[in-house]
């Protein structure tokens, strides 16, 4: 489920509802507003106007949260690309301590086909 779209189409029809009803206000000014219409007589011609252009957005934010609510309740969550960490395969031995060899008299680190230690001289086994 896509949480995204499914909250954005809930909240889509609930700013859809308060379009409306702010578009009924406006349709009938006297029913409304009639304290501020006896100090400022208002011009009807553009507060319906208001009311209507408020009334269709609110019906096509009513489209698109009835469209938006049903894709995000069936699309599925979206692929968010995940940091893959990589991990080193434990059941292989690492090739890069295999190839050296360890002198038991110094301790230096040698190359695992030479006979005698580079630091020490010592025989390695």
């Amino acid at each position: 489920m896509r949480n995204d779209l499914f909250y954005s189409g809930i909240a889509l029809l609930i700013v859809a509802i308060i379009f409306i009803i702010i578009s009924s206000y406006f349709s009938n000014p006297y029913t409304y507003m009639s304290n501020i219409i006896q100090n400022y007589p208002p011009d009807f011609n553009t507060l319906m106007w208001i009311g209507n252009i408020l009334f269709w957005i609110g019906i096509i934010f009513i489209i698109l949260g009835i469209v938006f609510i049903p894709i995000g309740a069936v699309l599925p969550i979206k692929d968010v690309q995940s940091v893959q960490y990589s991990q080193p395969n434990i059941s292989q031995p690492n090739q890069s301590y295999n190839q050296y060899v360890f002198c038991s008299n110094c301790g230096s680190r040698n190359l695992n086909n030479q006979k005698f230690c580079g630091e020490c001289g010592n025989k390695l086994i």
